[in-house]
């Protein structure tokens, strides 16, 4: 395995058994990465406290490597992880402490490659899926949490070790996002990517729509094409729509949250027209209501909900606005009479 072969470079090169071919071909490794010289530097500083144990033993690293790499690999299928300690008795008198060199000998190789091991490990992508009129929500391995809406899917990382935070959605979905400046948040769709620090937020990108929609309830957020380089910037209450087809941005500002009500469970209306209050509630419960009296769509409402089922939301929209509420079955009502003294004209 490569991470073993480094591994033995770094070792003969502390103790000066590298030849200059291979001293080279491991400058050129460190030179790969940051990851690679830290590697590098927390085991020089490992071995340079252990400088001061004696040499005179003799340690086969290939069969201690070999048993280290069983024991690890049985211990990942357990998921459990430790560092491994292991002794060779000497067989010389009044020599105490030489069993304790060999043991931080071994303790130095273990060390190693369990870091090496842990650090070289690529993140396994898992994925979530909902269906009609199902919402899930997760948390993800930084922290943050993810509400995914009815007919979506997520893909995002069972460890976020790099220095970003990558997920792919399908659908629709709320984020609450756990704030580190040092490791964006990146949410790839189909036509765009959106990034933050830590905010709280909504994606929508269908697949049967050419547009991705951002409203950001906390915080800042940039929605953008791939590799966009004047990004949209979007702050609190405020709602971002890129354009897939004429590749153009356009902001707003919301003056409510109910297109996430599906992740709130909260609707408020503050005198909000009868027309957009009826939109709301449709979107929310995935239902269908027919206005009889037209005249009342400028009427404007105010109320707030929270965690109620459509029943009670119409019940009361008809009362206030002395309607009467039909059933015609579970997913469509009708509204009939009614008066209205308060219009949005």
């Amino acid at each position: 395995m490569e991470k073993e072969f480094y591994i033995d470079l770094i070792y003969k090169s502390f103790s000066g058994d590298l030849s200059a071919e291979k001293q080279n071909q491991l400058d050129n490794w460190l030179s790969e990465s940051e990851a690679n010289r830290k590697e590098f530097d927390v085991l020089k500083k490992t071995w340079e406290m252990s400088s001061n144990f004696s040499k005179d033993f003799e340690v086969n690293l290939d069969t201690e490597f070999a048993q280290i790499q069983n024991r690890i690999d049985a211990d990942e299928k357990g998921n459990v992880k430790e560092a491994i300690v292991k002794t060779i008795p000497v067989a010389r008198k009044n020599n105490w402490w030489k069993p304790l060199s060999v043991a931080a000998a071994i303790l130095l190789l273990a060390g190693a490659f369990f870091v090496f091991n842990q650090n070289s490990k690529s993140a396994e992508m898992l994925a979530m899926e909902t269906l009609d009129g199902e919402v899930k929500e997760v948390a993800l391995a930084d922290g943050s949490k993810v509400w995914l809406n009815e007919n979506s899917s997520l893909s995002y990382p069972d460890a976020m070790n790099g220095d970003e935070r990558r997920v792919t959605l399908k659908g629709e979905a709320f984020f609450d996002i756990t704030k580190n400046p040092s490791k964006p948040f990146i949410i790839d769709t189909r036509d765009a990517e959106v990034k933050v620090l830590g905010t709280s937020f909504e994606v929508r990108a269908m697949d049967d729509e050419t547009k991705t929609e951002v409203v950001v309830k906390t915080g800042k957020v940039s929605l953008g094409k791939k590799n966009e380089v004047k990004p949209l910037i979007l702050t609190k209450n405020q709602k971002g729509v890129y354009n897939n087809k004429t590749q153009g941005y356009v902001r707003s500002e919301v003056k409510d949250l109910n297109s996430i009500s599906w992740q709130s469970k909260t609707m408020e209306f503050n005198d909000v027209v009868l027309e957009k209050v009826l939109t709301d509630i449709e979107n929310h419960f995935d239902i269908k209501v027919t206005l009889d009296n037209q005249d009342l769509l400028k009427c404007k409402f105010n109320s707030i909900f929270i965690d109620k089922d459509q029943d009670a939301v119409l019940r009361a929209v008809s009362n206030v606005l002395k309607m009467k509420l039909v059933e015609t079955n579970d997913k469509s009502y009708r509204l009939t009479g009614g008066e209205c003294r308060n219009t949005g004209e």
